[in-house]
């Protein structure tokens, strides 16, 4: 009788025994299954295990044992909220739709670095945001990602955290009205007044770092206002800041900052918008001898400087699916004066190198592959950071080393990145270059921290654009 109540407990305990292990084979091969499928589950299980199964401790990348991760900061409208900008009578109005409350809202927070890039309607070439852009890769795809892109080009943690502390300082400063400080008077009469201008440069900032004027995050609302104010300055002709006295700068820093609204910041409603602003623009060509643009919407004449950023404009609303066929053709005329003008600030030539310009403006064109090409890069290799007198430059160094890649790219960024860091002040913003130009000095800091930042995104706010002519090449 004891043998048989012995042999009996362990067939009962031998029971716990199965179930306990069967339940711990199904939950083996749950987990396997998600890591298999979810690259970054994979490597996050792999090294649980290795932690807690006493096989050694997982090593962990460098760029995730530094101090200064850039970081999603917390929202501030409820995530139940969708934001939608609609225009009617050049104002912006929010539209707020309450989630259906039987769904679960967590994917509603996207965190920052996946923030700025999705589906939309459509296909082929685009930016795959708002309705009817595409859902195709685009220009503007690597922000969907800052973290990883700006690991992949040479950025690091602590340019991360740098751009994040300059988007709290612009946050903390932007007026009631949405706009940012400018100066009344400035420089010899081509941007009279660059509070519009500045107001911009701020706008792209938020937007470079894949912030959106539709999702819950802290800058939400920052955004919203600041594209309201930019909005609310567009006269009739669809020029915006008063292009027609000699504020075609002005004219295209604003469209470029409602293009990138509409085509990946979720300002689907202001369309109408920017297609009059890709209209002003076109007509000032037209009217232009040299098929480019000069300080007024009525010059005659054009320069590599002004015309550098049409061509930016223009791109802009090329992608975003404004008129594609009219500003391909207008893309091309301007990239034939920038060809003219041989990396000067006039054709033939003439005036002073700008080759960061005329080099970035042919790598927009698809004419990174020509002797042109070839001497630019070989001039701004040669290029010192600690030289330069100005933001606009360092910025149009960053995105014509960018796109040459290379070891053009690698030479520039190694004396970029700490160099521009270190002007940070610890309120955010940047401070002026030690041997600041007479054009820059009277600008406010919302001026070079806008620029610093932009400077500082570089490494996804435009992907190589070799990248978009292969799969264009492709189709």
């Amino acid at each position: 009788m004891g043998l048989m109540k012995k042999i009996k407990e362990k067939i009962k305990e031998s029971k716990f025994f199965f179930v306990s292990f069967t339940a711990h084979l199904l939950i083996l091969f749950l987990v396997s299954g998600i890591v298999i499928v979810n690259p970054t589950m994979r490597k996050t299980v792999f090294r649980g295990i290795l932690q807690m199964g006493g096989g050694g401790k997982a090593e962990t990348p460098e760029w995730e044992t530094q101090k200064q991760l850039p970081t999603s900061k917390p929202v501030d409208i409820p995530s139940t909220a969708k934001q939608e900008i609609k225009v009617t009578d050049a104002k912006v109005v929010i539209n707020t739709k309450i989630a259906d409350s039987t769904k679960s809202t967590a994917a509603a927070i996207k965190p920052l670095d996946i923030v700025g890039a999705g589906g939309g309607e459509g296909g082929g070439m685009g930016t795959g945001i708002g309705k009817g852009i595409g859902a195709g890769i685009g220009i503007f795809s690597a922000r969907m990602n800052r973290t990883e892109m700006a690991k992949k080009y040479g950025g690091s943690p602590v340019t991360e955290a740098a751009v994040n502390k300059g988007l709290e300082y612009l946050f903390k400063v932007q007026k009631a009205d949405g706009s940012w400080e400018g100066k009344e008077k400035y420089g010899m009469g081509s941007c009279a007044n660059t509070t519009n201008g500045i107001s911009g440069l701020c706008t792209l900032a938020f937007l470079g770092a894949g912030y959106r004027v539709d999702s819950p995050h802290k800058y939400a609302k920052t955004l919203r206002n600041a594209v309201s104010y930019l909005v609310n300055q567009q006269d009739e002709s669809g020029g915006i800041g008063t292009p027609n006295k000699n504020s075609m700068y002005t004219h295209f820093i604003d469209m470029i900052a409602l293009s990138e609204a509409y085509s990946v910041g979720g300002a689907s409603g202001i369309k109408t918008n920017v297609q009059k602003a890709t209209e002003f623009v076109l007509n000032a060509q037209g009217n232009n001898l040299e098929k480019a643009w000069r300080y007024g919407s009525a010059s005659t004449d054009a320069d590599l400087s002004v015309t550098g950023w049409g061509i930016m404009a223009l791109k802009d609303a090329y992608y975003a699916g404004i008129m594609p066929a009219e500003t391909k053709t207008a893309l091309d005329d301007a990239i034939k004066f920038v060809i003219k003008t041989k990396g000067c600030y006039l054709k033939d030539g003439k005036g002073p190198p700008l080759p960061w310009v005329g080099l970035f403006c042919l790598a927009l064109g698809n004419k990174m592959k020509t002797p042109l090409a070839n001497d630019l890069i070989r001039q701004i290799d040669k290029v010192e950071i600690s030289r330069l007198t100005d933001f606009y430059t360092i910025y149009y160094m960053n995105l014509a080393s960018f796109q040459a890649g290379g070891a053009t790219w690698e030479r520039w960024n190694k004396q970029f990145r700490d160099y521009i860091v270190s002007l940070q002040n610890e309120d955010g913003s940047f401070q002026q270059l030690p041997r600041i130009n007479y054009t820059e000095k009277t600008l406010p800091l919302t001026y070079s921290t806008a620029m610093v930042v932009l400077s500082l995104e570089v490494y996804y706010r435009y992907i190589p654009l070799y990248q978009i002519a292969e799969k264009e090449i492709k189709k």
